[in-house]
């Protein structure tokens, strides 16, 4: 089995700008971050990019979801296509996404582990009890554009009634961990929807263009 220290993650990395298009495929051991994304961001200086997509798989394993986390932040401030005001708001929508697929996609935990134990916690407890679980995978598409941004995110889990948590107009109570996060997709994203049973979920924010 794959260990935290020497599992890969690997990203597919499009983009589109006005002299045509280019494909890239990268992997990460997750040893040097910095070094890799360096390494990245020397293909991110196209002119006139019109077009920004990166897809990546990853396990349901904290250092992963870090990976995942800072790579799309530091891709959101390197290329400059998202303005100022939409890149807190943008990064949530991220964040969100990816706690949902990992938590309760993927592991499905209680909210009375989420209440009582950190995810690190948890984690400690799963590599000894079902490691198994921690290599569910989840596939994250980020696609970037001039005038909006769409992220699409699936996960491995059995999925969930949607419809329930889509129709609700009230945060969820304190005390209830599931659907907090849905709640504030809603309220940060232009547009959400669930394919799949639950397993996918597309969302859209929309800022100005420069």
């Amino acid at each position: 089995m794959k260990t935290m220290e020497t599992a890969t993650i690997a990203l597919h990395l499009e983009m589109t700008g006005e002299h045509g298009s280019r494909s890239l495929d990268f992997s990460d051991k997750l040893e040097n971050y910095a070094h890799f994304f360096n390494e990245v961001a020397d293909h991110l200086h196209e002119s006139g990019l019109l077009a920004l997509e990166f897809t990546s798989t990853f396990e349901s394993r904290r250092t992963h979801i870090e990976w995942v986390m800072s790579f799309s932040e530091h891709i959101l401030h390197k290329i400059h296509m998202v303005p100022p005001e939409s890149l807190s708001p943008m990064l949530l929508i991220i964040h969100e996404a990816v706690s949902n697929a990992v938590y309760h996609g993927n592991l499905n935990v209680p909210d009375e582990i989420r209440a009582s134990k950190t995810f690190h916690e948890y984690e400690q407890d799963l590599e000894t009890a079902h490691p198994e679980t921690l290599s569910r995978q989840a596939t994250i598409k980020l696609r970037l554009f001039p005038d909006h941004g769409e992220l699409t995110l699936t996960d491995s889990g059995k999925g969930f009634d949607y419809h329930r948590e889509l129709a609700r107009n009230h945060p969820p109570s304190p005390e209830r961990e599931m659907g907090r996060g849905i709640y504030i997709l809603k309220q940060t994203a232009d547009e959400i929807r669930f394919q799949d049973n639950g397993k996918t979920l597309y969302v859209r924010k929309n800022w100005r263009q420069r």
